[in-house]
């Protein structure tokens, strides 16, 4: 026994959620979609837990009172809206960086295999050639040191 539902109910709620939300990953949701399959989850686990309730915890008078009404309602949309840009930002950001990871494998692919002495070191091959600095480093100037001949 799992508080005032039964097992039942949670594994009711859990397969209409995890289920829904496993076949919705092969590709990126936008925020209406996300927003309205949020609203449909709530709806539906609020349903399959006041039917599976245990008797005495939550009669059911009506079929309309398996579904929230009133502040229930308010509360369930704006926890849906709430979550739902929570959730697209995160759904961007996460589809964003598989491309990136995506492009970065593609490119490298494609580039095929470099001679062992390709191998950048950082110094210069020609005195007119001014050094490399590493990428991560692109951004930093270096004051110290003598003046430049010029």
């Amino acid at each position: 026994m799992v508080g005032p539902w039964s097992a039942r109910a949670m594994l009711v709620a859990a397969v209409v959620l995890v289920g829904p939300a496993w076949l919705l990953t092969r590709r990126e949701q936008r925020l209406p979609a996300i927003v309205a399959l949020l609203v449909a989850g709530q709806a539906l686990t609020h349903a399959a837990l006041v039917l599976f309730a245990p008797s005495g915890h939550h009669p059911v008078a009506t079929a309309l009172d398996v579904l929230p009404t009133g502040p229930a309602l308010v509360g369930h949309l704006a926890a849906a809206l709430v979550a739902g840009w929570w959730l697209r930002r995160g759904e961007r950001a996460a589809w964003s960086c598989a491309r990136r990871m995506v492009a970065a494998v593609l490119s490298a692919a494609t580039a095929g295999p470099r001679p062992l002495g390709a191998v950048t070191t950082g110094v210069p091959t020609r005195a007119t050639e001014p050094p490399r600095r590493p990428v991560l480093l692109r951004h930093v100037i270096v004051l110290r040191g003598p003046p430049a001949a010029g």
